[in-house]
């Protein structure tokens, strides 16, 4: 998941915030961290 060094003890989150963006469109991504911010 691109952590480097905390990538395990991130997995879980990252995991439960990309299975719920996926199944039901919705997503606890903080504004400055999603793609269209950074295009």
């Amino acid at each position: 998941n691109g952590g480097f060094k905390i990538g395990f003890g991130m997995a879980p989150k990252v995991a439960e915030v990309m299975a719920d963006l996926i199944l039901r469109g919705q997503g606890e991504i903080p504004p400055g961290f999603r793609v269209e911010d950074n295009i």
